[in-house]
């Protein structure tokens, strides 16, 4: 392909893809499932070792103030359907947004998540920096029934530990 990288190891992925990559001389595999995004790329589904893990990416509940009841109303249905094969799922890892940016609704595609997929660890993304949103949601009544799953991040670089068994936190 002229003009596009070419690495054998590379792989592009488009949404509602599936791959599983092997690794020579072992019987571990890893597989990548990819779901619509309700903005920007894809949001991936990650199985290795017995354990899920998801990146949502920009799959998110975008929905804003001032946005005609029309424009969050499509996002409202997308966001659903997009994330419908996740519902009872169980996820080792999410990687999830809460975006301050979208005002008293940062939280929404965060908690319809928690609620609908067993997460054990909950890793909020998309906050620009503001940690200071992780405690916000942490305080709040919906916050509050995931604080145990909920990783508090607090800075750059931080390292997190997450054991299989919670007990060997």
């Amino acid at each position: 392909m002229r003009g596009r990288l070419s690495l054998p190891n590379l792989h592009f992925m488009k949404a509602e893809e599936f791959l599983i990559l092997t690794s020579a001389g072992s019987d571990k595999s890893l597989s990548v499932k990819t779901f619509h995004s309700t903005d920007c790329g894809v949001a991936f589904l990650v199985e290795t070792d017995g354990k899920k893990i998801y990146h949502a990416g920009d799959l998110n509940w975008w929905v804003w103030p001032g946005e005609s009841k029309q424009y969050n109303h499509n996002m409202t249905a997308n966001f659903k359907r997009y994330t419908e094969p996740l519902k009872g799922m169980e996820l080792f890892a999410a990687f999830l947004p809460l975006d301050p940016r979208q005002g008293e609704w940062y939280e929404k595609g965060f908690s319809y998540m928690m609620e609908n997929a067993l997460i054990h660890y909950a890793f909020p993304m998309h906050f620009w920096k503001d940690y200071s949103i992780i405690p916000k949601y942490l305080s709040t009544p919906q916050g509050q029934k995931y604080k145990n799953q909920i990783i508090l991040l607090e800075k750059e670089g931080q390292v997190i530990y997450c054991p299989e068994n919670k007990e060997d936190k």
